[in-house]
């Protein structure tokens, strides 16, 4: 067993494909963990669903948490 920290972040909005004449929802999930629990600037390394126009994909990154906001690799 693992200490760190957990972080769940749901996203959703709209988003506009080029040469497409209407918006498409867009929405994501993820949760991303560290063992570094005493900074907030670590990496993490994210798993989720993104959601585009009723597709669901699964997907995976490394967050950075930044004073500009967040960062998605």
């Amino acid at each position: 067993m693992s200490l760190g920290i957990v972080l769940e972040e749901t996203m959703s909005g709209w988003i506009h494909f080029s040469g497409e004449q209407s918006d498409h929802p867009f929405a994501f999930t993820i949760r991303a963990f560290t063992p570094r629990i005493f900074s907030l600037s670590a990496p993490r390394h994210f798993r989720g669903v993104v959601r585009v126009a009723g597709v669901e994909v699964p997907c995976e990154g490394v967050l950075t948490i930044r004073p500009t906001g967040p960062r998605y690799e």
